[in-house]
């Protein structure tokens, strides 16, 4: 999606402003890892399993993107 570049305000871009020349610097999980604080909560190891997430769609409350679906975890 076009935006407006952050250096010199050129409009619209993409990931380079092809006006002066910025790019967009993507974070990935490397930059993530190296970065984000340890959360400071306890966390729990799970055992490789699989289970049901989500709602049946007559399930009062439920949200739109709550659909029913299998989730499997391969390793812990």
């Amino acid at each position: 999606m076009p935006y407006t570049c952050p250096q010199c305000n050129h409009h619209p871009i993409q990931d380079e402003c092809p006006k002066c020349g910025w790019k967009e610097q993507l974070i990935t999980p490397k930059d993530i890892r190296q970065t984000a604080p340890p959360p400071s909560y306890p966390m729990a190891t799970l055992e490789a399993t699989d289970f049901e997430m989500g709602s049946a769609a007559s399930e009062a409350g439920r949200d739109p993107d709550e659909d029913l679906h299998r989730v499997t975890l391969t390793y812990s």
